[in-house]
């Protein structure tokens, strides 16, 4: 930083040679008043000037009035100042006080006397005092005073111009024994509004009081207005200097210094608190003082409030004045801002889920109801609310410099009217204008990927895990991609006009008796909507009236690399539509407005409010201001309009977050770079290291003259040449120059002095090569305040036409075309009258009738009163009176802004027209410009930037009126530190590199170049520093370029980049070639490189490297890595959103920070958070306030020259001795107690989306010298989010931390030259200091010219950046997992079934599992193929699930994890994890158990007969038993054996009928002829698996062989006999001790074994595993007539199971006293019922009856009748052919449907068949007449004709037969001769084009004949229905005449007829015609007799004509009521 304090040198000189000296202190007061327009007037006389000297003292502090005219010398009073304080300066920037005494004897001295107040400007005593001499001085009164003069009388005081009751003078000097005043102006106002009074034109006489008004002596007691308004003294500045005196001379030092002023300002500040101390001895007032640090103290930034923002008044008026920017006061953009929003967004969703419901669907035999379970769908309407409790609340707006990301701020939402689906929010985002918005972040997720491998697995396109994500992304950070739209004018498809209307802005407030404009924005003269003056895009439609509308549905915009943002970002009034990258999950669109000072408002919005679209708005909003209207601009503030579209499950709108590249400033060229005079994307033939010489110029370009280095060198270089993007859009070329332009061509003058540029252009010229012109940030075409034009048209009366406000004027002059105009006073600066007042700001629009005006938006005058008014144009102005102007041309000024010097307003010059030398304005001033008001016009070459050096950031933000600290930046700061200070933040790094060969020549400058090419930038040239010959390390610096760039793929290189490959065994080097940058997918050396020529070639194919200075060459050792001093750039992977430019090293530098700046802190504590990061140092000097930046200091040396004087004794107030100080001098150190070893910093990283990342730095020697007890610090870096940058700080706050010492002592005089954090030589041999370092951080300034220093320990360690390796000490990866983990897979599945049709399926959750957000998906399929499975069950918080079918069933099973990330508005993302299984075919199976299941026989037992000679009786089949099994529950197909009757393998032959053993099927006949009568007994056993149970069931076959007639023969037989009771196995016996005996006359048994008996046993329903046991036996009798069997002749055979019951079986006694008996096949009884059987007159009611003996069969749902009638009440389904002979009678068919897909023949009756077709072809169809399509189609009629008369009978035109063909209707044989009626229906449709019609028609001999007269535009048409026995009435498609011309036309409109027709020839007809053709339809009914003994035919004949027309045709449809065709 700076060493020398700048004040004058003469004083300099004075304060070093410790010559002698007076001093004293000047005290300058602001004196309260208030301001005028928008600033407090600072001319001389506004001001108290006060000395502690002991006399007057004239002094010059180089002040200037208001107008910028110099105030001059004041004389400061002496005798006034009794005591003055002492001082403090700090490093810090913090407010330090001071006290200050004044005499306050002659307070509120007055007095009243007669005299003369004379027009020469005094007062002269003339009496009022007898008893004494008069003085004034003795009075009280002193030169210097305030005092009024006010008349006794009342009268008011005059001077010609204005009056005044109490006239305000200063007293001058006194003369005539001090009984005369002389008199001075307090300034030189002369305006209506604002005056200073002068002196009258003509003395007057009379009797005065006179009072003392100086508040500055009257302290406190001057603050007594109950006005809380009034001017006070409170924050009014105070200034103190300290001037030197020559003793002998009694004259200031320093007149020989003309630059400065002769003194040195030692204090600035405010006044803070008054005390009056009143004692006997004398009165005092004590002023307490705040240094200017105090006034910081305030919060400046804005609040996201209306009153605030419009400067509103407790009337809720809006007042430009009190408004930050006078246009503030007319946006409403803020109206709603602090609205309470706690609605709810209402909608519906429709939610659809499946159940299973149990379905009857068919009732069994004895009217048993069966059921199934069916799967449903149920649709389910859900009522959701979306809670919109925004928060809208008054908010500081952040303030965002460099990028960052944050938060909007809701200021407005509402939905829609009539879709609450629609959100409409507006987020404010931070104070504009801002460059742009790069990134957009949905729930916390980026939109943009990250990097490369955020990139590889979420992009929306190939992303491996996009659909596990939170949500899909595009392009990626580390490239420098951003999120990109398209302007608002593209997407917007819809447009509306938006006139002003009264539904926005409510009419006016009731007229009282004087025209008073209402409230709001019309009072302020903004009274328009047709046009918005303001709005300076697309003027052409929006003075139509147009506005463009933003519907999300218009936009197809997506995210490509084609659309993407780029360095620009998302830009003003450009639009994203986020439904067109993510779908409906997020269904919103974006549209963001930067925050520029004119900005129009929203379209959209604007629109929706005119239409009264919003929900809101329609149905509560009320007051007199428009709900969105052009005027809610939000004006400075950038914000983007979203659009939600609310999704289902939303109970919360999605959390937006937005990067954004934040504030655009004027950065004043610190980089010595400037803005091209023509911006062109292509670049000039400049390149870096390219020497060039810089010429200026002073007259606009005419001449140009050398600049000059500040060595006085006319050589520059060009260190950088790069692309840059500005905040519009567009891209440049920039070239930065090594060296400030710093004289003019005879060098010495400054070019720009204070860092102002005295030139207005500037250029570069290199031989060979036109050169490169360039704008300062200041020029313009006048930079000079000149004089602004009249414009007025002087109004000659004003009136009211219809309730509105007109102005006429005697000629329109420039008035002449003008749609809007502003209204000025003929006087210039002077308010509007009263009646007008409402006027008096902006722009009003007009319609002109001759020479009178009407202000249209003008309402409710009847009358006006106003004189001395002139209208002017609002946007155009004529400048053709200013001087030089009629030699500009439009570049000169179209894109330059003219500022009101005055009110500080400027608008953009949108148009100049050079005929006429007038220009366009983009927007009218508020504040109405008039002659009395200067202007510039400037702004072409500003250097706005949204950059990221702290330097800039801070001078903007202290300079900034809305939200910074509004410093002047000529008045308040020196510009020239703030330049310094940022040149020193953007330092870039010094390389070092190795090398293997050259010796380099310090301070000459070396280039490497590989490509040898000079039309691009070479690749790396810099200056040598340094060179260590000992390790070969030659340092470089004032470099351009790289030597090389690790390759990495998401570098964008640049022709000539070389790029370094170690994916090589050794290092290989690459150059980009291709003129366009471009990315590298693959590294270049993954082939070694050879061959590589389309995009890269190999460097030297591997050879050295070399640079050169064009005599020595160096070869640097490639195996070595270069060092950077700061650090490499390579190191940077997400440059872009650190605030950089280009990935390239020139971005790299010291300080560079991206901050979000608390504008609700106050200025002080946002300043020093700037400071605090970037060593900051700011300082107060002469005035203004100065940067530097804490770096390396050189080290002050004693010297004995200064200021060219050689003195005795060292005079360097830096350098410091012990003969320096005075009195004590303290030394401490604390530092054990500061000192750490380790810091600990935390950084906001773009890497993890600006989320805290830390930087630990540990210094391993600090810790072992602090005996590895590790101390920690922590500390914050809130606005650096460069890792490299941040590590920079840290250790550079650890190694100040080893530095605590700290000294305080007390100098002399030269101590005032010193500065806060300067770096002092201390030598004290006490102490032995011998040049020990401190830097200074307070100095207290002493009234008596001693300072006391207090300063703290330096050590120049504390800068040195340690080299910093990337690999070492931070991975560049983003940290963020955007990654949406999957649960894994389920274990241990298993499906069991304990139930009948139940499954019971169960799992273990896999080890992710998450209970909050997983559950458990279960699918179920019949088939072994997951892709016919259906989802079944999500089952939460449980390993298990029931799944009921309801019956036997085989199923197999699959299940997965479901997991739901649901985002922070409730929208979700659904991620599922893997089947189990995991074969698609190979589910886990299971197999319910039955529903109450039963098998059996339907034959128990059977016998085959043989007679006596063995054979069969009787023969054939009559024998043949088939054997069906009857199952339930059960639905598989059984095997049926035929088996020996033990259960083996039959013997013999038998078979079944088809000859097989083995039958699989439900029944089996046994062939009985197989058989023989010597055949064992045999066996019937059938077998079903099913539902994992086997089912068995067995009938017998006995053999029976009668014996001859005669002697008894023995006896046979064979039989069964059963076990007791149920047994898991199979019991012994029946006969195991061969003791049982068969008797054949009882069929009894005995001695059998225990339990075994001839009759079957009763199961038990609670034994579900039981099996019963049979066994056959056979007995012979043991002789003939024994009558039994027993021993050898009665076997058994082995038990067999016969019967397993599972579930419930239950045989119920209906206790009928019939007795049934059940023995094999035969069942006798009478009647069988079911126990709920009911009937009730012959029909049953409930159950089911059979009667065996009649085969009546009763039941509720069907019945047969003894005679074999039947009826249903369900479906009847024929399975096989109906045919003859099989009718089916199906009159009860009443209800359900049939399918009769086989009925062939035979007789239906039927009225619901459904499905399939019945066919019945020629047959007759009796009962109730049904309905069906007979034909229909189109009909071209074949005559054209369009008219016929009786005598053209050929030319007639012929009804034609429709269709071609006749309809046949054939009626089949009935059984009976029956009359059948038919209804046959025409209807036809006529088209054709219409020609004549006719006005009559007859019918004759079957013809149309058309007579009579014909006329246009009229048709007619005619159709008929013929029905006949006979088909032969048509000829080639035609109608013949006959037999219709014996048929029947009534009239012209016959409507239907019926005719019995019997097979005559004669047939019926009907017939219709119709005036101009139009649809008709015709019906007609006949009968017709049916044959019993053949088909009867009908033929229908339909037939059209049509007349009148061309190309006639008729679309026609026949129905048949009867028939089914």
């Amino acid at each position: 930083m700076s060493v020398k304090k700048d004040i004058n040198t003469d004083i300099e000189t004075l304060l070093v040679s410790n010559a002698p000296f007076e001093y004293a202190h000047l005290i300058k007061f602001e004196r309260p008043n208030a301001p005028d327009n928008l600033k407090f007037r600072t001319n001389a006389n506004r001001y108290a000037y006060l000395t502690d000297a002991s006399r007057d003292i004239s002094f010059n502090d180089g002040s200037t009035d208001q107008d910028g005219n110099a105030n001059g010398s004041q004389i400061y009073r002496a005798n006034r100042i009794k005591a003055v304080g002492s001082y403090s300066e700090t490093t810090q920037a913090k407010a330090t006080s001071m006290n200050l005494i004044l005499g306050a004897e002659n307070i509120n001295t007055s007095v009243s006397v007669t005299g003369t107040l004379s027009s020469a400007g005094s007062f002269s005593y003339t009496s009022g005092f007898t008893t004494e001499v008069f003085d004034f001085v003795e009075q009280g009164f002193r030169e210097g005073d305030l005092i009024s003069i006010s008349r006794n009388d009342g009268s008011a005081i005059g001077d010609g111009t204005n009056t005044t009751l109490s006239a305000k003078y200063i007293i001058a000097g006194f003369s005539n024994s001090n009984q005369t005043i002389s008199l001075s102006r307090t300034g030189n106002d002369t305006t209506v509004d604002f005056f200073d009074i002068g002196f009258p034109q003509s003395n007057v006489a009379t009797a005065f009081t006179i009072t003392l008004e100086s508040e500055e002596v009257r302290g406190i007691l001057s603050i007594e207005s109950a006005d809380l308004a009034s001017p006070t003294f409170f924050n009014r500045e105070v200034f103190i200097y300290k001037v030197f005196i020559n003793p002998e001379t009694g004259d200031l030092y320093g007149a020989g210094d003309n630059n400065s002023i002769n003194g040195i300002r030692t204090f600035k500040g405010i006044i803070s608190g008054c005390t009056l101390n009143e004692k006997p001895e004398g009165s005092t007032v004590t002023w307490a003082l705040t240094s200017h640090w105090g006034d910081f103290n305030e919060v400046r930034g804005r609040i996201t409030s209306d009153s605030s923002h419009r400067g509103l008044n407790a009337a809720e008026e809006p007042n430009p004045r009190q408004a930050l920017r006078p246009l503030h006061a007319t946006d409403l953009g803020f109206l709603h801002a602090e609205t309470s929003i706690q609605a709810l967004a209402e909608y519906q969703r429709v939610e659809t889920r499946k159940e299973y419901k149990l379905h009857e669907y068919k009732k069994g035999l004895f009217n048993k109801r069966k059921y199934k379970m069916e799967e449903i769908t149920v649709d389910e309407v859900i009522d959701e609310k979306v809670k919109l409790d925004l928060g809208l609340k008054a908010q500081s707006i952040p303030l965002v410099y460099g990028v960052r990301k944050i938060e909007g701020i809701p200021i407005f939402a509402d939905t829609d009217k009539t879709d609450p689906k629609k959100v409409f929010v507006i987020y404010v985002l931070a104070e504009g204008e801002i460059h742009g918005m790069l990134n957009t972040h949905i729930d916390g997720i980026s939109v943009m990927c990250i990097d490369e491998n955020d990139f590889t697995a979420r992009n929306f396109d190939t992303g491996t895990n996009k659909d596990e994500t939170k949500m899909t992304c595009f392009g990626r950070m580390s490239q420098g991609d951003t999120v990109g739209g398209i302007d608002v004018a593209t997407v917007n498809a819809k447009r509306i006009a938006a006139e002003y209307d009264d539904s926005q802005h409510p009419p006016e407030k009731t007229q009282t008796s004087t025209y008073r404009i209402d409230t709001g924005i019309r009072q302020i003269g903004l009274n328009s909507w047709t046009y918005n003056p303001f709005y300076n895009i697309d003027l052409t439609n929006f003075l139509a009236g147009i506005l463009k509308t933003l519907t999300l549905e218009s936009s197809t915009f997506n995210l490509t690399p084609s659309t993407l943002g780029g360095s620009r970002g998302l830009q003003n009034q450009q639009h994203v539509n986020f439904k067109s990258l993510y779908g409906d999950e997020f269904d919103f669109g974006v549209t963001f407005m930067r925050g520029t000072q004119d900005q129009p408002a929203l379209d959209k919005f604007v629109t929706k409010a005119k239409n009264n679209e919003f929900k809101r708005q329609s149905d509560f909003y009320s007051t007199n201001l428009p709900y969105w209207s052009p005027q809610h601009r939000l004006l400075d503030t950038a914000y983007v309009g979203v659009e939600y579209n609310i999704q289902e499950d939303m109970t919360e709108l999605p959390e937006m977050e937005y990067t954004i590249k934040g504030k655009a400033y004027e950065n004043y060229n610190y980089d010595n770079t400037y803005m091209p005079e023509a911006k062109s994307t292509t670049g000039p033939n400049y390149f870096e290291n390219d020497v060039v010489n810089v010429e200026v110029s002073f007259d606009k370009g005419s001449s140009y003259e050398t600049a000059k280095t500040a060595s006085g060198g006319t050589q520059f270089r060009i260190l950088d040449r790069y692309m840059m993007t500005d905040r519009l859009g567009q891209d440049y070329w920039r070239l930065r120059l090594d060296r400030v332009p710093f004289y003019r061509n005879d060098g010495s003058t400054l070019l720009s002095p204070n860092g102002v540029p005295t030139f207005d252009k500037i250029r570069l010229d290199k031989a060979g090569e036109q050169p490169f012109h360039m704008l300062p940030w200041n020029a313009g075409a006048y930079t000079t305040p000149t004089a602004f034009p009249s414009q007025k048209v002087n109004v000659t009366s004003v009136g009211t036409s219809n309730g509105k406000l007109t102005a006429t004027v005697a000629s329109l002059g420039s008035l002449a075309g003008a749609s809007e105009v502003q209204i000025v006073s003929q006087t210039a600066g002077a308010s509007l009258p009263q009646d007008l007042s409402g006027f008096q700001y902006g722009a009003q629009q007009v319609t002109t009738s001759g020479t009178t005006l009407t202000f249209s938006n003008s309402n409710n005058f009847s009358s006006v009163s106003a004189s001395g008014i002139a209208l002017q144009r609002s946007r155009i102005y004529d400048f053709s009176s200013v001087s030089g102007f009629s030699s500009l041309v439009a570049a000169d000024v179209v894109g330059q802004f003219l500022k009101i010097v005055e009110t500080g307003e400027e608008r953009e010059i949108t148009a100049l027209d050079e005929s006429t030398d007038k220009i366009t304005l983009s927007s009218p001033f508020m504040y109405v410009p008039d002659t009395h008001n200067t202007f510039t016009i400037s702004g072409k070459g500003r250097d706005i930037r949204s950059g990221n050096n702290p330097a800039m950031q801070l001078l903007d933000y202290m300079t900034n009126q809305i939200y910074g600290k509004d410093l002047d930046l000529e008045e308040d700061i020196d510009l020239s530190s703030f330049i310094s200070a940022a040149q020193l933040c953007d330092t870039r790094s010094d390389v070092s590199i190795k090398l293997s060969g050259g010796t380099p020549v310090v301070g000459n400058r070396y280039v490497f170049n590989p490509s040898g090419q000079t039309d691009h930038n070479p690749t790396f040239s810099g200056k040598v520093s340094a060179f260590d010959s000992a390790n070969n390390v030659v340092t470089f610096t004032e470099c351009t370029g790289k030597l090389f760039y690790e390759y990495n793929n998401y570098r964008t290189f640049e022709e000539g980049d070389v790029i370094r490959s170690s994916n090589a065994t050794t290092p290989q080097f690459s150059r980009y070639i291709n003129s366009t940058g471009g990315t590298l997918a693959t590294d270049p050396a993954a082939g070694q490189i050879t061959g590589r020529t389309v995009a890269v070639t190999n460097v030297n194919s591997g050879s050295a490297l070399t640079l050169t200075d064009g005599t020595v060459t160096l070869t640097f050792d490639k195996t070595t890595l270069p060092d950077y001093s700061i650090y490499d750039s390579d190191f940077i992977k997400y440059w872009r959103y650190m605030g950089w430019e280009h990935h390239h090293q020139r971005w790299a530098t010291r300080h560079q920070t991206n901050f979000i700046i608390d504008t609700g802190n106050s200025v002080f504590s946002n300043v020093n958070e700037i400071l605090s990061h970037f060593n900051g140092i700011l300082s107060y000097e002469n005035g203004k306030y100065t940067l530097g930046v804490e770096t390396q200091e050189t080290v002050p040396t004693s010297t004995n020259s200064f200021n060219g004087t050689t003195y005795n004794e060292n005079v360097n107030p830096y350098y410091i001795e012990k003969s320096d100080i005075i009195g004590d001098i303290k030394l401490s150190d604390n530092t054990n107690k500061v000192a750490k070893n380790v810091v600990k910093a935390s950084i906001p990283d773009p890497a993890i989306g600006y989320d805290n990342r830390s930087i630990t730095f540990l210094n391993s020697n600090f810790l072992e010298a602090d005996r590895n007890v590790r101390k920690t610090g922590n500390i914050r870096f809130g606005g650096i989010t460069n890792y490299y940058n941040g590590r920079i700080n840290a250790e550079r706050y650890l190694t100040e931390t080893r530095f605590g010492k700290e000294i305080s002592f007390r100098v002399g005089q030269k101590g005032l030259l010193l500065k806060p954090g300067q770096v002092i030589n201390l030598n004290y041999a006490p102490f032995k200091f011998t040049n020990k370092l401190f830097r200074i951080t307070d100095l207290n300034f002493q009234a008596d010219c001693t300072v006391s220093i207090k300063a703290i320990e330096y050590d120049d360690s504390s800068y040195v950046i340690t080299a910093q390796r990337k690999n070492l000490i931070y991975s560049q990866d983003s940290g963020i997992d955007n990654s949406l983990k999957a649960p894994g897979a389920p274990t241990n599945l298993s499906v069991s079934t304990t139930q009948s049709g139940y499954f019971a399926i169960s799992w273990d959750n896999a080890s992710n599992f998450i209970e909050a957000t997983d559950s458990t998906e279960v699918f179920a399929a019949t088939s072994n193929n997951r892709s016919n499975a259906t989802l079944i069950a999500t089952v939460d918080n449980a390993t298990n699930v029931e799944f009921l079918i309801g019956e036997f069933g085989n199923r197999f099973f699959w299940i997965r994890h479901k997991r739901i990330h649901r985002g922070k508005a409730n929208t979700q993302k659904i991620l599922r994890g893997a089947y189990v299984p995991s074969s698609a075919t190979g589910g886990q199976q299971g197999v319910s158990k039955l529903m109450n299941p039963s098998f059996g026989f339907d034959v128990g037992a059977s016998f085959i007969k043989f007679d006596s000679a063995g054979a069969l009786s009787p023969t054939g089949t009559d024998q043949d038993t088939t054997f069906t099994v009857v199952k339930r529950g059960l639905t598989g197909t059984p095997t049926i054996q035929l088996l020996d009757a033990d259960g083996t393998t039959r013997s013999g032959n038998s078979a079944f009928t088809d000859g097989s053993q083995s039958i699989s099927g439900n029944s089996a006949t046994v062939d009985a002829s197989t058989f023989v009568s010597s055949d064992t007994p045999k066996i019937v056993k059938a077998t079903l698996t099913e539902g994992g149970e086997t089912f068995t069931v067995i009938a017998s076959i006995g053999i029976i062989k009668e014996g001859a007639d005669g002697t008894v023969g023995i006896r046979t037989t064979t039989g069964l006999v059963y076990y007791n009771a149920g047994s898991q196995n199979a019991p012994a016996g029946p006969d195991a001790n061969n003791d049982a005996t068969f008797t054949f006359a009882t069929s009894a048994f005995t001695g059998l074994d225990s339990g075994w008996q001839t009759t079957p046993p009763t199961t038990n329903p609670q034994d579900t595993d039981a099996k019963y046991w049979v066994a056959s036996f056979s007995a012979v009798e043991n002789s003939a007539t024994a009558g039994t069997s027993s021993g050898s002749n009665l076997t058994f055979g082995s038990p067999q199971t016969f019967i397993n019951f599972t579930g419930v079986v239950t045989f119920t006694s209906n206790f009928n006293p019939t007795v049934t008996v059940i023995s094999g096949q035969n069942v006798t009884t009478g009647t069988i019922q079911s126990a709920n059987y009911t009937e009730s007159g012959g029909s049953a009611t409930a159950g089911t009856k059979i009667d065996l003996n009649t085969g009546l069969i009763r039941s509720k749902e069907f019945s047969i009748d003894t005679a074999g009638n039947a009826s249903f009440s369900g479906d009847v389904t024929a399975g096989g052919n109906i045919t003859a002979g099989a009718t089916v009678s199906a009159n009860a068919i009443t209800a359900g449907s049939m399918s009769a897909a086989r009925i062939t023949s035979g007789e239906l009756s039927a009225d619901r068949i459904q499905t399939n077709t019945l066919n019945v072809g020629t047959r007759a169809i009796g009962g109730s007449i049904g309905r069906t399509l007979g034909t229909f189609g189109n009909h071209t009629m074949s005559n054209t004709g369009t008219a016929r008369t009786s005598s053209t009978a050929s030319s007639l035109m012929q009804p034609e037969l429709l269709g071609g063909s006749v309809l046949t209707l054939s009626i089949p044989p009935t059984g009976s001769v029956e009359t059948v009626t038919y209804m046959v229906t025409l209807t036809v449709n006529p088209f054709g084009t219409a020609a004549v019609a006719t006005a009559s028609l007859n019918y004759v001999g079957g013809w149309v004949d058309i007579t009579g007269f014909l006329f246009s535009g009229l048709t007619r048409s005619n159709v008929g229905l013929g029905v006949s026995s006979s088909s032969s009435y048509t000829s080639a498609g035609a109608i013949n005449g006959s037999p219709f011309a014996s048929g029947t036309i009534f009239n012209n409109n016959w409507s239907g007829n019926t005719i019995n027709s019997t097979g005559t020839t004669s047939g019926a007809i009907l017939y219709q015609n119709k005036l101009q053709a139009t649809t008709m339809a015709v019906s007609m009914k006949f009968d017709v007799q049916t044959s019993t003994t053949g088909t009867i035919s009908r033929y229908i004949y339909p037939w059209g004509g049509l007349s009148g027309v061309t190309n006639p045709g008729m679309n026609f449809g026949i129905t048949i009521t009867g028939l089914l065709r």
